[in-house]
This record gives C-alpha cells, sequence and structure tokens, in this order.
C-alpha cells in the first residue's frame, strides 16, 4: 500500500500497492508507456523511508516463486506464510489466467505499528507486508495474515500481465515495461485485490462487507454516486482514497459475478496490451474502450448496471444530526460526563461535546489514525490510541491517557502497542500486537497478563467493559463474528446466541459494542441494508433490534445520558447523531439469547523451512529507461539510460543515468544514492556532467554532494524538529570545442550548508487550510572564498479564519542576494523570488526581507469533469506582499484565481495540479505601464502543511 506502488489497504509513501490488437505501430504503443515509466519514476521519492527497524539482522526462506525476507522477531509469521504463499498464488494465478513473470522477495516486517502492506512493481515487483493485527473495526477475513498476502499477490500478478511485445521489452529494460500500468484505473488495481481477497463469498474481505455496501448506497441515497473518474482517484474531498477501494472492489466482484470468471480473466489479458484511440472522449480510451472490447457493452452502461444493483428503497432520514457531518472523518467515539468525544481525522483535532448544552470545544490536536477509544465515567480522563511516528520513517502505536480538564497528556501514561483499550478496575482492557495476531490483555499495577489469545482466525476487538468481573468483547472466527462475554478472573469465554430459525447470522458483521447498566449496545447488518441498532440485555436475558434503516447507518453506538448516540456515515461527510427514545427502551424486536461456552485454545502449527542468511546485493536488479535529452535538439545528440536499483526492504535506493554527447565527446554520468536505514539519512550525489546554457557551448561540472538529515516527529503528525548538514564540491571546465575532457579546469569550490527548524502546521478544520507555524533556518558557507549567507522563514496559518502569513529574511556578508531567489554563489537559495520587481530591481544586496499575507476569500467545490481531466475545485484568494531590499520598501497588492485539475493515470491514480492566474499591482512602481501585470502558473505542491486526503482507511 504504497502510493506510487501498488497499494493495497493504505498509503504509506510512493510506488505500487490478454492481448488487444489494435494495429498500431510500435512506436504508438511504446511511446505512452515510456511517458508513463518516467511518471511512476518521478512518483518514486528515493528513500521512502525503511520498512524495517535499523541494525537488525535478515534472514531468507525460499520457495518456488518467493524469497521471504524477515528479521528473527517475525520468524513465527515468516514460517506461516511459506506454507501457503504457493497455494495462494495457484489460486490468484487461476482466477487472473496468469502468473508471476519472476521471483518476487516478500518482506515480513514487525516494525510498523498499524495493519498494511504494499506491492512495488519497480524497480522490480516485491511486496511488504505489516506483521501487526488486524483491526476488525475495519474488516475481517478467515485468516488475517493470508487475507493480506493475497490482496498484496493479487497487485504483483495483475500489473505484470503482458502482451508478448511488453514481455520482450520487461526482459531487456526491467519491470516498468507493464501496460495494465498505464491501462488500468485506480479502481481496477485496488478493485482486483479487494475481490479477490473476499473470496467467492462468506465473511471476509471488503467485497462481501456491508459496511462497504452502505457506503455506497449512502451515495445512491444522496445521488452523489461517484463516476468511474472520480473512483480512479481524482476526487479530492471524504472519503478520499477509500473511493477506489471500495467502488472498484464492489465493481469487480460484480462484474465476476454477472459476466463470468473467463471474460474477468480475458479483460486483464487485454489490460496488458496497449490501445490506441484519437477519440475525445475519455469512456472510448484506453481501459473503457478495452472493456467494451471485452464485454460488449459500454462502460458507462455497466456502471448504471453495477449502481442500479446496490439501490435500496424505504430508507429514512437520519433521527437527529447534532454535529453536522460534512465534511468530518469521525474516529472513535466514547462518552462520560455526559459529554461525547472522538477524533475528527480530516481536521486534525478531538472534540468535547456536550450532549446537553450541545456546545462542541475543540481538545487537542491529533494525527490522522488517533482514535478515541474511551472516556473515564466523570469524563475527565481519555483513552487515545495514537500513531507516533518515528525519526526514520516507521511508525508505532500506543494508548495515552488525556487529562481533560488539564488540557494534556498525562506523562509516563502511555501503553506501547495497546490498542482498542478501556479503562478497567484501575487498568487497562485491550487489544496487544502479538506480531500479526491480536491478545486480548489486561494491564493493572504494572502487569501485563494475556486475557485471552489470538489466531490467524480468531480475532478480538471493541472491548465494552460491563462491570468489574466481564467484558464483552466482539470476537471473530474465521471472519465470522459474534458478541462474546468474558470472565476475566475465571477466563471463560462464552457467545451470545440468539434463538430463533434465521437468526444465526445476526452478528456476523457487528462492528462496534459498548456496554452500560448491563445493557450491550451494537450495531448490526445483517440483512445486506443499512447498519440498525441493537441491544443485548443480560439482565433480561434478551436481544432487542431496531429495524429502521435510518439514512447514514448506526456506527458506534454509546450510551450517554440515558440516549443512545452514534456515528452516521454521510456520503459528504460523518456526523455524530442521537437516537430516538430513551436507551432503556430501545428494541423494536425481541429474541432470546442463549450462551455457549467458547474454547479458545487454538495452536497454529507452524511450517518446517530452510532459513537463510539475507544479501541484499541478490537483488540489485535494476530497471531502466533509455532517453533523449529533448532540451539540446538541435545543438547535440544526447543519449541516456536511466537506471533505478533498490533493497527489498527499501532502506537504500539508487539512481544511475549515463549517457554520451556526441557534439562534445563526453560520457554524462550523474549517481544519487540514498540510505534511509538509520534515524539520519543520508543523501550522496557525485557526477560529471555537461550543463548547457541558453546559447553557447555547455559547462563542464564535476560535483559531489552529502547531506545528513535527522528529522524528529513530534506528536501530532505531521509536526517535527528538522536538522540537516552537508556539503559540496563543485569543479568547473570551459570549452569552445572538441572534448570536455581535455578543458582547462578552475580551481574546485567547496561550499557547506546546514538547516535547523520546527514544521509545526498541520492540516485545517477548512478545506485546503492549515494551522500553526513553521520555523526554520537555512545556513550556507563557501570557506574557501569566505561567503556567508543566511535564511529564515516563519509560516504562521489559521484555519478557521483562513489566514496565512508568511515572511523571510535573507543576510550575507557580501552583496550576494538578489529578488530572483539567487545569490550566484549558492546552488541552495531557499527564499521565494519577488516576481513583480525581480526584473526592475536587478542589483544585488547583503540584505533582503520579504513577507507575505494572504487571505482566502472562496474555496468552492466544483467536482465535474471536462473530457479527462476532473475539475475538483475554485479558490480565490487576495493578499500583499512586501519587501525591503537595497534600502527601498517594496509593495504589492494581488489576486489570485486558482483551479484544483486533476486527471487519472493508471496506477499512479489521480494526479493533480493547481492550475492559477494571478493578477497584481505594484504599489511601488511610478511607470504608468508598469504598474499592473498578469502572470499564469501551476503549482504541483499546494501547501506542505496540508497533508494529502489519501490516507489509512
Amino acid at each position: 500500500m504504497k502510493s506510487g506502488t501498488v497499494t493495497c489497504f493504505a498509503r504509506r509513501g510512493k510506488g505500487y500497492s490478454g492481448w488487444m490488437l489494435t494495429g498500431s505501430p510500435w512506436p504508438q504503443r511504446i511511446l505512452p508507456l515510456v511517458l508513463t515509466s518516467a511518471l511512476l519514476l518521478v512518483a518514486l521519492p528515493l528513500g521512502a523511508g525503511p520498512v524495517i527497524a535499523p541494525g537488525q539482522k535478515l534472514f531468507v526462506i525460499k520457495t518456488d516463486h518467493f524469497d521471504i525476507i524477515f528479521p528473527k522477531k517475525s520468524e513465527p509469521s515468516a514460517l506461516y506464510l511459506s506454507s501457503f504463499a504457493e497455494d495462494v498464488l495457484a489460486e490468484v494465478s487461476g482466477k487472473l489466467g496468469a502468473g508471476l513473470p519472476a521471483r518476487v522477495p516478500v518482506v515480513v516486517t514487525p516494525d510498523l505499528g498499524v495493519f498494511n502492506g504494499f506491492a512495488n512493481p519497480l524497480p522490480y515487483v516485491h511486496i511488504v507486508l505489516y506483521d501487526t493485527p488486524l483491526d476488525l473495526g475495519w474488516t475481517a477475513f478467515r485468516d488475517n495474515f493470508r487475507g493480506l498476502f493475497l490482496h498484496e499477490l493479487t497487485h504483483a500478478v495483475s500489473l505484470q500481465i503482458k502482451a508478448p511485445w511488453a514481455a520482450f521489452l520487461s526482459g531487456i529494460f526491467g519491470s516498468w515495461a507493464a501496460p495494465a500500468l498505464l491501462n488500468a484505473p485506480e479502481f481496477m488495481i485496488e478493485g482486483a485485490a479487494v475481490n479477490l481477497e473476499s473470496g467467492d463469498g462468506g465473511f471476509e474481505g471488503r467485497a462481501n462487507d456491508p459496511l462497504v455496501r452502505q457506503r455506497l448506497r449512502q451515495d445512491i441515497i444522496e445521488n452523489r454516486f461517484k463516476t468511474p473518474l472520480e473512483a480512479e482517484g481524482v476526487y479530492d474531498e471524504y472519503p478520499g482514497g477509500n473511493i477506489y477501494y471500495e467502488y472498484g472492489g464492489l465493481f469487480n466482484a460484480w462484474i465476476r459475478k454477472t459476466r463470468g470468471q473467463e471474460a474477468y480473466a480475458e479483460l486483464w489479458k487485454a489490460m496488458g496490451d496497449l490501445t490506441w484511440s484519437l477519440s475525445l472522449d475519455p469512456y472510448k480510451q484506453g481501459f473503457f474502450k478495452i472493456f467494451q472490447s471485452v464485454y460488449g457493452v459500454s462502460f458507462q452502461k455497466a456502471w448504471a448496471d453495477f449502481r442500479q444493483s446496490l439501490a435500496l428503497s424505504g430508507v429514512v432520514d437520519p433521527p437527529e444530526i447534532l454535529v453536522p457531518s460534512e465534511p468530518s472523518s469521525i474516529r472513535g467515539l466514547a462518552g462520560g460526563g455526559g459529554c461525547l468525544f472522538w477524533v475528527d481525522a480530516r481536521s486534525r483535532r478531538a472534540y468535547r461535546l456536550d450532549t446537553g448544552s450541545g456546545l462542541r470545544t475543540g481538545l487537542f490536536d491529533a494525527g490522522p489514525g488517533d482514535v478515541v477509544t474511551d472516556a473515564s465515567a466523570d469524563g475527565g480522563r481519555l483513552l487515545v490510541s495514537r500513531t507516533s511516528a518515528l525519526s526514520d520513517g516507521r511508525d508505532r502505536v500506543e494508548t495515552a491517557v488525556y487529562d481533560v480538564a488539564a488540557r494534556r497528556f498525562i506523562p509516563g501514561g502511555a501503553a506501547p502497542g495497546l490498542r482498542d483499550a478501556r479503562f478497567f478496575r484501575g487498568g487497562l482492557v485491550g487489544i496487544l500486537p502479538n506480531l500479526h495476531n491480536g491478545d486480548l490483555v489486561l494491564q493493572e499495577n504494572g502487569q501485563t497478563r494475556v486475557l485471552l489469545h489470538g489466531s490467524e482466525g480468531l480475532m478480538f476487538s471493541s472491548p465494552a467493559v460491563v462491570d468489574r468481573t466481564s467484558v464483552a468483547l466482539i470476537v471473530a472466527v474465521g471472519g465470522r463474528r459474534s458478541i462474546g462475554i468474558l470472565d476475566v478472573d475465571s477466563g471463560r469465554l462464552r457467545l451470545v446466541r440468539p434463538d430463533g430459525d434465521g437468526n444465526g447470522g445476526l452478528f456476523d458483521y457487528v462492528r462496534q459494542i459498548s456496554a452500560s447498566d448491563g445493557r450491550i449496545f451494537f450495531n448490526h447488518d445483517s440483512d445486506d441494508r443499512m447498519y440498525k441498532l441493537g441491544v443485548v440485555d443480560l439482565a433480561a436475558g434478551e436481544i432487542r433490534l431496531e429495524t429502521t434503516d435510518y439514512s447514514g447507518g448506526i456506527l458506534m453506538p454509546i450510551e450517554v445520558g440515558g440516549r443512545v448516540h452514534y456515528v452516521g456515515r454521510f456520503s459528504g461527510g460523518d456526523g455524530v447523531c442521537r437516537y430516538p427514545g430513551e436507551a432503556a427502551g430501545i428494541g423494536e424486536l425481541g429474541l432470546n439469547l442463549s450462551m455457549e461456552d467458547f474454547e479458545t485454545s487454538r495452536i497454529q502449527a507452524r511450517a518446517a523451512a530452510t532459513i537463510l542468511p539475507y544479501h541484499p546485493l541478490a537483488y540489485a536488479t535494476p530497471t531502466w529507461v533509455p532517453y533523449p535529452d529533448l532540451n539540446v535538439i538541435g545543438r547535440s545528440t544526447r543519449i541516456f539510460g536511466l537506471f533505478y536499483f533498490q533493497d527489498p526492504i527499501e532502506s537504500n535506493s539508487l539512481l544511475l543515468n549515463a549517457g554520451y554527447d556526441s557534439a562534445f565527446p563526453f560520457a554524462d554520468t550523474s549517481l544519487t544514492w540514498t540510505n534511509s536505514s538509520l534515524p539520519v539519512r543520508l543523501d550522496f550525489f557525485a557526477g560529471d556532467t555537461l550543463a548547457y546554457g541558453a546559447s553557447g557551448p555547455p559547462e563542464r561540472q564535476s560535483s559531489g554532494q552529502l547531506l545528513a538529515s535527522l528529522s524528529l516527529p513530534i506528536f501530532p503528525t505531521p509536526r517535527r524538529a528538522i536538522l540537516g548538514l552537508g556539503g559540496t564540491l563543485l569543479a568547473r571546465a570551459r570549452g569552445t570545442a572538441g572534448s570536455p575532457y581535455t578543458w582547462p579546469v578552475q580551481p574546485p569550490t567547496a561550499s557547506a550548508s546546514a538547516y535547523v527548524g520546527w514544521l509545526g502546521r498541520v492540516p485545517g478544520t477548512a478545506a485546503n487550510s492549515s494551522r500553526g507555524i513553521d520555523l526554520v533556518s537555512y545556513h550556507d558557507l563557501d570557506p574557501g572564498r569566505l561567503f556567508y549567507k543566511t535564511e529564515a522563514q516563519l509560516v504562521l496559518a489559521t484555519d478557521r479564519v483562513p489566514l496565512r502569513l508568511d515572511l523571510w529574511g535573507a543576510w550575507a556578508n557580501r552583496d550576494i542576494l538578489s529578488l530572483a531567489s539567487t545569490s550566484g554563489v549558492f546552488a541552495a537559495d531557499h527564499r521565494p523570488a519577488y516576481t513583480e520587481y525581480q526584473d526592475s530591481r536587478t542589483g544585488t544586496s547583503g540584505l533582503l526581507a520579504e513577507g507575505n499575507a494572504s487571505w482566502r476569500l472562496a474555496d468552492q467545490a466544483i467536482h465535474s469533469s471536462v473530457l479527462d481531466l476532473y475539475l475538483n475545485r475554485l479558490l480565490i484568494d487576495t493578499g500583499f506582499r512586501g519587501a525591503y531590499f537595497q534600502a527601498e520598501f517594496l509593495a504589492s497588492f494581488y489576486a489570485r484565481l486558482s483551479l484544483d485539475v486533476a486527471a487519472g493515470i493508471g496506477a499512479l491514480g489521480g494526479v493533480g495540479v493547481r492550475a492559477f492566474a494571478e493578477g497584481f499591482a505594484r504599489l511601488s512602481e511610478t511607470r504608468a505601464n508598469g504598474i499592473f501585470g498578469l502572470r499564469l502558473g501551476i503549482q504541483t505542491n499546494t501547501d506542505a502543511g496540508a497533508a494529502s486526503r489519501r490516507g489509512l482507511q
């Protein structure tokens, strides 16, 4: 699950987690593939972060098709994986009609906190599995580790299906020569994996999950059903990256069921070739053209039929929405002291709602995966499951205690690894990872006691304290859920069974439970419609069910102040709602219940296998792309090869760019190496290259650079302190003809650089906003010439009133600073150019100060497509810029109109930019014809403080 990898369940960095004979000539087939490969390489940042903690010895288990790589801690999981990996490959290959073109490394890591994984096609196909427990509130598998592997393996197989010509190219250039990377839209890439993870029916995976169907049905109810283009990943609002998993998973399952397995395999075979069309209609190009050729029906017709298959009638409006739904994304709902508590993952803030007065207040800034799991009876303390980033890019999960009155987390109160925790008898009861399995544990008086042992097919979630001796919880056996009651002291576990014919599946998809006064509130969807409310009344010995299908469904039910509150999941966001009637009177339909004893001591046997040492150089197989240098056409012929290397654990990445210049005979070569296996990241560059100017002969530049950088994350993500130190050595040579090797070399120059800063902004409550403060200081030194330059930036942003202030200051001991953001000495100048005045104030100075105050006037969602382009939103900003330069104050006023545009590009998903038109007035200009100006441009990174909406599902 990487972005830019084939992702799977969520994204952590960059990467990914039959023929169509058209008669088009090879150049037409190959050029789009080359361009796509270039995009994929650009989208893969070197060293996205290691997946295994530094300093560990690694091992390998080899099967017929896989190299399973793991540290000692994950040896049990690796052995278990080796016992079924080939069987899973046979299952996936049988359904897709294809196998693996080469051996696939599979990394098993226990060093990442959230259940996930990814398949990355570059520089060769490899898979990474996070050896940590699954959250049953998300979905369930018959075997959680097998389901994860099957999902990622589906990516590895489906995206490497190739026509013979592509297989030939792949044998030469590497795994990028896979047409499916270009053809397959995101909802097919992730949809195929979600489809296959769900088997052919039953209780596992998202394609069988009624909550996923409820999401799409809710879109139908509100007439906001997503278009195929939106499902490609271009839609920028709630629920973000979930769209292509959920729409894609259900659509792939639907076409397999209605059109047959054989045609489905033929579709993927056809995506392994390139197709060509001159039509401007997106539904007559690429995948959509392939789909119609295979199935004989237009994709729009199939999509409309798919929508109709999910439509429901008889759904009524939600009873009472206390907090408006748009565009919140609620994580957890807890109650105490007459108040409700939750985290909104979109605005990255925890909230408290007084259910009596309706007053909502913000509590603390939170990360995107943080969850409020419980509140004390008086509402004075909260349990927060939070994900903390580590300095090397990994993460960990812990449960922390938050003091509501003091508005701070209690120092030393965090429980490492614990999740889904509740207050119990002066301690905590929750789920503690045992690799990819989760055990129910009790932590009290500094001791941890395992209450229930989990296994691959036995999972627990949502513990709810009934009294001082009993805990209710969700128990999933082979993916099928039940409600259990555990006597903590005796260890006796009993499952609640509803009496009566036809009621055996009542709890199959129960998601969250809570307990209050001997009653267990739960949600259920046993009729495949909307989630509804139910209660297990232990004292009365009965189950009472609500039968009304409310819009938004019933999630996370909890009693506060004698009423049941819950989360409704609507098309535009989540809302905090209140159920009608008193909590004690819940239940239109009554069922008797029985209690069934359940034995959990099930030990999974591990396979025997030969364990070998890991040798990273065995995986030094690059993917590479030949390309011409188009910038010097007419002046020289320059042919290059770009080679990309990476180890399977993604701690070392290397780019080698090598080519030849014909006009000036020269081997133009550069190498970039990134090592992120240590807390300090190392970036190294060495090159001997020709730099062409606008005219005349090029300049030979021989250079080396080393940068060490350290990121110290501070809760919540993405806040962090940053440090960096580096050095550069550069030698230049100039000539007019002949080989650059004979040109006279000028004395080399050396420079050192450093930076230190605090990045404290997080995404804001308003769309495209951020809040907080950034402060960064940069320093550059040329020791040979004694040139020194320092720069500093301060960013202050607010979200409810969308204001932002950027202040820059720069000082140098020589007059080398310019408004064009260049010093002529140091390559790394960080301040922005003052575009209004850089052409008229062309001198240099030793002191420069700049400022920019902006105010967002409008942020209007569009969410409409024009041909292949998707228009997300229109923004209007106004602001004031100023600078002090050469003893003069410069000022300008501007207004900017921006348009967020995106396009779906195969495995890259939705690729978006912000195009803008900016009109400005130079307030310090005296020439009448020089006062007003217009600037057009494109931004690819709109705001470093406003993180992408794609996140964990």
